[in-house]
């Protein structure tokens, strides 16, 4: 078997435990905040308090878990869409633009948008004009190699 499969499937399924865990312990917080409310504690509040506190810091401990691995997931996914735009890139020459690596990656135009921004805050690309009007971002580093391979440019510089 796999490594890196097992250790896939146990990261989900600590996942699916700590959902299963914040969706029970949530419900019996509130079940046992009603309960003082309403006079029907059945062992007295002290135990009521405590058994709330001891679930307040499951629930705590299993959100952490969640939203951790959702922090991942999003860095993994933005790492993926920069290479796909980087790669894009360098096969087009230096020029890409939003509506090019949408369509050749799969991936959404407003997350397309954002990490051509990222890239651009970063100083990786610079944001241009196409003589059609179009937005377009040029890869200094991939243009020069076009440069250098055919020694001319096209590109206002």
């Amino acid at each position: 078997m796999n490594k890196s499969f097992f250790s896939q499937a146990m990261q989900k399924i600590l996942v699916c435990g700590s959902v299963l865990t914040i969706l029970m312990t949530g419900g019996l917080i509130v079940t046992f905040i009603g309960e003082i409310f309403a006079g029907t504690t059945k062992h007295g509040v002290a135990d009521q308090l405590g058994l709330i506190t001891f679930l307040a810091g499951m629930f705590l401990v299993s959100s952490y878990v969640v939203f951790s691995r959702w922090k991942e997931h999003r860095a993994q996914k933005e790492v993926c869409i920069d290479q796909a735009i980087l790669s894009g890139a360098k096969s087009n020459g230096g020029i890409f633009s939003i509506s090019q690596a949408a369509l050749s990656g799969g991936f959404a135009i407003g997350e397309t948008k954002t990490a051509f921004e990222r890239l651009a805050a970063t100083g990786i690309c610079n944001v241009d004009v196409t003589i059609e009007g179009e937005l377009c971002y040029v890869f200094p580093a991939f243009t020069k190699m076009v440069r250098e391979s055919t020694n001319e440019f096209t590109l206002s510089e």
